[in-house]
């Protein structure tokens, strides 16, 4: 019997002499490199239920129609029949609580945290980014309310913005800038031909 010793060398993605070797590897060898999608998607949820409307279908493909379907059909009226819009919708937004929300996701929170602002910038609703990215055009609107705008018009402006930005953060996922920060934040180890080390 005898035994060999084979040399094997492995570099991180920085030091690594063709990173586009190792970018090849990971896109051929794992497909599923974007991990947010239940995040992106509770995000969504919150925020439909915190301000009443109905999230009736939704979808965010790299390869099809992307889309969120959100009804605010209860807003569309209120006890008088009529159309709740512009500097009424802001008011009314302001003098039902639809602009603070009791604090949850928080860590240091077991059951229920302050009441802070929507609108503050803080993730209220996740804790994720994407509860900003929701959240953009109702603080557009209240910084500067728009006459004939509903609730219907800001729920679409949102769901617009979601599905964008879904997508921007799964295709980030997979390009080479994404891979790169990937690689780097988990230290990974290639060897000479690209593939990954285990």
């Amino acid at each position: 019997m005898q035994t060999h010793t084979q040399t094997i060398y492995t570099y991180t993605i920085d030091e690594h002499p063709d990173k586009d070797a190792c970018f090849n590897w990971i896109r051929e060898n794992w497909h599923d490199l974007y991990s947010w999608g239940d995040e992106n998607s509770d995000s969504l949820k919150a925020f439909c239920d915190h301000f009443g409307v109905s999230l009736k279908d939704w979808e965010v493909s790299l390869c099809g129609h992307s889309y969120a379907d959100i009804d605010a059909t209860e807003w569309n009226t209120e006890n008088s029949g009529t159309e709740l819009s512009g500097v009424r919708l802001w008011k009314y937004l302001q003098n039902n609580g639809y602009l603070t929300i009791a604090n949850k996701w928080h860590p240091k929170y077991s059951e229920r945290g302050p009441v802070v602002s929507l609108l503050d910038g803080n993730c209220p609703f996740t804790g994720m980014c994407y509860d900003e990215v929701l959240l953009d055009p109702i603080r557009e609107f209240m910084a500067h309310p728009v006459a004939g705008v509903t609730m219907q018009d800001l729920v679409n402006d949102a769901a617009a913005a979601w599905v964008k930005s879904y997508i921007a953060d799964w295709e980030y996922a997979y390009s080479d800038e994404g891979l790169l920060d990937m690689c780097q934040a988990n230290e990974y180890q290639f060897t000479e031909s690209g593939a990954f080390y285990t």
